[in-house]
């Protein structure tokens, strides 16, 4: 459990996201739990990410709320993906590549560091993976595809990125089967449990709660277009330079793909049914995924996370191509699996040996102390308030006035009588002055960009 509670190593990415968005991740889940209802403020971004929500409300009801009980589901949902590939693909890939392409996932750099925090990108990929598999079964039909529409479904109001991989994802699928009846029933299935999905997220969410939903969209960062040509090939250009350290925290799995994928190229031939429809769903849910990621203009490393999945399997796959032809030679293709499967894994490994070695796990103490220090049905405003008081039996808010989420004089509105924050006073402080000036220091503690401090006003 002490593994589970490291904080988050720093240095990985430019964001202070692994300092934030746990605790916005969760805090509708954590409401819930504790409040019997998803928010108690503007802050309603189950909408969005509802599987998510749903999972983490079930779980912490059974096993309570705090950072390592939330955390510990996401490591759960990691390692069903890997299985779901592992053992889903195993007809495909065969032992050897089911098995080099699940090393070469569970070792990803990438996928060890956001793997164990409360994050999204866990389970959109695990949606995406048990969609792949029901997709390129031997023989698909409408009810399968059916299924895999669902999963896709989930994937996207578990993070609504993860629309454009599906739909790379469904179009390789669509392209590479297209002659074969069974597969084209099949992505008419995958529509239809999409379009069937999407009707009861808005029947459920969207109609009855516009006005949350209008907010919820103010909450994500903007991500506009480039206005020409050239500014879109500058954003094009410039990822290699500016990927947070996505493309050096990926490089092993992004050359492994590309050199599966220049097999499969040459090899192609030989390919069966079943796997050109895997080469063809894995290499179009990276591109298009990929592609929308080189185009906007905020893209932290932990966006490339559910891309990675499609790069081990292109891996898998090639290997698996040129095992075949060397079948009779099985202990030199053991070896030559287990040699690449330790230089795709070891560099991952290596680096979470030394981010889990060299952090401290602070916060599980800091919010059992903040718990102990603000009294039940208190409120506490702040950014970090629901990472850092999670366990707290009060109200948590996330105050952006510029966005018009939870705006206004909170003092007197919302009765805020603790404030977290790294030195900045609230927006309302103005209205309050002599409340704010005999505010009394409760707490400082070293967390993301800084120290954040508790106080309490009178």
């Amino acid at each position: 459990m002490s593994a589970v509670g490291v904080d988050p190593a720093r240095g990985v990415t430019a964001s202070t996201s692994p300092y934030t968005d746990e605790g916005w991740n969760v805090v509708n889940a954590r409401d819930l739990v504790m409040f019997g209802s998803w928010a108690t403020d503007d802050w309603r971004m189950y909408i969005l990410n509802f599987p998510f929500s749903a999972l983490e409300a079930a779980w912490m009801a059974a096993v309570g709320v705090g950072i390592v009980q939330a955390r510990l589901l996401v490591i759960a949902c990691g390692a069903v993906a890997l299985g779901t590939l592992g053992i889903g693909l195993r007809r495909q890939l065969g032992g050897a590549g089911a098995s080099l392409a699940t090393a070469a996932l569970a070792g990803s750099a990438l996928l060890l560091y956001y793997g164990r925090l409360a994050y999204l990108e866990p389970l959109v990929m695990l949606w995406l993976i048990a969609a792949l598999t029901l997709l390129v079964r031997a023989r698909p039909s409408l009810a399968t595809g059916i299924v895999a529409g669902i999963a896709l479904a989930l994937a996207i109001a578990t993070k609504a990125s993860a629309g454009f991989a599906a739909a790379g994802l469904l179009g390789g699928v669509a392209v590479a089967g297209w002659r074969d009846r069974g597969v084209r029933r099949a992505v008419l299935g995958a529509v239809l449990g999409l379009v069937a999905a999407a009707l009861a997220w808005a029947i459920a969410f969207a109609v009855p709660n516009p006005a949350a939903l209008a907010t919820d969209l103010r909450i994500w960062a903007p991500e506009p277009l480039p206005h020409s040509v050239v500014a879109l090939v500058r954003r094009i250009t410039s990822y290699a330079g500016r990927s947070d350290g996505g493309i050096p925290l990926a490089l092993p799995l992004l050359l492994a793909g590309a050199a599966g994928l220049l097999v499969v190229l040459v090899r192609h031939a030989e390919l069966t049914a079943e796997q050109r429809r895997l080469a063809a769903a894995s290499a179009g849910w990276f591109v298009v995924g990929m592609g929308v990621l080189l185009v906007v203009p905020y893209r932290p490393n932990r966006y490339l996370v559910p891309l990675l999945p499609p790069l081990a399997v292109l891996a898998g796959l090639g290997f698996a191509l040129l095992a075949r032809r060397a079948a009779e030679r099985r202990a030199l293709v053991m070896a030559a699996g287990l040699v690449l499967a330790v230089a795709l894994v070891a560099p991952g490994v290596v680096l979470q040996l030394g981010w889990a070695t060299t952090t401290p796990s602070t916060l599980p103490a800091v919010q059992a102390r903040i718990a102990t220090l603000v009294p039940a049905g208190s409120v506490i405003q702040g950014d970090l308030a629901p990472v850092l008081a999670m366990q707290a039996r009060a109200t948590t808010i996330v105050s952006r006035p510029a966005t018009s989420v939870n705006p206004g004089d909170l003092y007197e509105t919302r009765g805020v009588r603790w404030v977290l924050t790294t030195g900045p006073a609230p927006q309302w402080a103005a209205l309050h002055p002599a409340a704010w000036a005999a505010r009394t220091r409760e707490l400082c503690v070293s967390w993301g960009p800084g120290e954040t401090c508790l106080y309490r006003l009178p």
